[in-house]
């Protein structure tokens, strides 16, 4: 593949790429916009609505009915079980230690046997 050829492939990659946040940007500021405009919309007709009148009747609503499942009866309490008492068990007697001291036979020098 020719040089130019690659360099038409890096050049339209860039764009595309660039075409693509392009998008993106846009899109993030028409949405923060509509979530703006819907907000002081909401803020308007909140601030138009007069306060309901505290004297009316409170038959127009139905009531509230909220269902509560019981709570399951707790079960009988058990004694705890009995603590058998376990004789103790005396460690196995640590046999005698033997101490073996090797010292060099007499035919030997100090160098252990090896060669000086």
């Amino acid at each position: 593949m020719d040089s130019i050829h690659r360099a038409g492939l890096l050049i339209s990659g860039f764009v595309t790429a660039l075409a693509v946040a392009a998008m993106f940007t846009v899109q993030g500021y028409l949405a923060a916009q509509q979530a703006q405009t819907q907000s002081m919309a909401a803020v308007v007709t909140a601030t138009q609505n007069p306060t309901p009148d505290p004297t009316a009747s409170p038959t127009d609503t139905p009531p509230l009915l909220i269902y509560i499942q019981p709570a399951q009866p707790a079960p009988p309490a058990t004694p705890a079980p009995a603590v058998v008492a376990r004789p103790k068990v005396r460690p196995a007697a640590t046999p005698p230690v033997v101490h073996v001291i090797v010292t060099t036979p007499p035919s030997q020098g100090d160098d252990r046997g090896g060669d000086d």
